[in-house]
């Protein structure tokens, strides 16, 4: 929510700026014009490479967002199929014990989705997004509950094939999942957005 008036802030400001330049702009033209008899030889050339300018800058902005959202959709399907893949595996250790894994692992899941379905804001300090505190620590309390109750199950010697399967399978389930917390954190440089600002208001 903060995030949401932050921006719609920067939105107002922008457009109130945009108006005051464009009025100041036009009087600057008004009195050029009046000194020079009307001479605006050169004007078309550097409107062009003004305005291209922002043009580049915008493309690379817009090129970049969509690279970072094709980036965390393909790990929400990395994730998906990880789970997929280690709510399998648990079946190998049969019995209660795989049913009780595959119920824990299920709680987990359910939980990691329900983070992202949360309202969620943007920490302008740290630059990330910012996630409930309290499903984060009910999805560490699922996970280290299901990891400690796969490793005690695996010194019995029935389940120790299993072990080199399910072990793997939970720690890339683990690792997707760190790293979509990773792409959270990834934005363009604030430079670029001053930069946009700056050309536009220019402009």
């Amino acid at each position: 929510m903060i995030f949401l008036f932050f921006a719609a802030l920067i939105a107002a400001a922008f457009f109130v700026s945009s108006l005051l330049l464009l009025n100041y702009g036009r009087q600057l033209g008004l009195r050029y014009q009046k000194q020079e008899a009307g001479n605006m030889a050169g004007l078309t050339t550097v409107e062009g490479a003004v305005f291209a300018l922002i043009g580049l800058l915008l493309a690379f902005t817009i090129s970049g967002a969509l690279q970072r959202f094709d980036d965390r959709r393909q790990l929400v399907i990395q994730e998906a199929n990880a789970a997929s893949t280690a709510h399998d595996r648990l079946a190998l250790f049969e019995g209660n014990v795989a049913r009780d894994l595959q119920n824990k692992l299920r709680d987990y899941v359910q939980a990691r989705i329900d983070l992202y379905r949360m309202p969620h804001d943007y920490s302008l300090v740290n630059r990330t997004e910012f996630f409930s505190s309290d499903q984060q620590d009910k999805i560490l309390t699922l996970k280290n509950n299901v990891w400690n109750t796969a490793v005690a199950a695996c010194p019995q010697a029935n389940f120790r094939p299993a072990c080199g399967q399910v072990l793997p399978a939970l720690a890339n389930l683990f690792e997707v999942a760190r790293l979509r917390l990773g792409a959270a954190e990834k934005h363009p440089p604030q430079v670029v957005y001053v930069m946009l600002f700056g050309l536009g208001l220019g402009g």
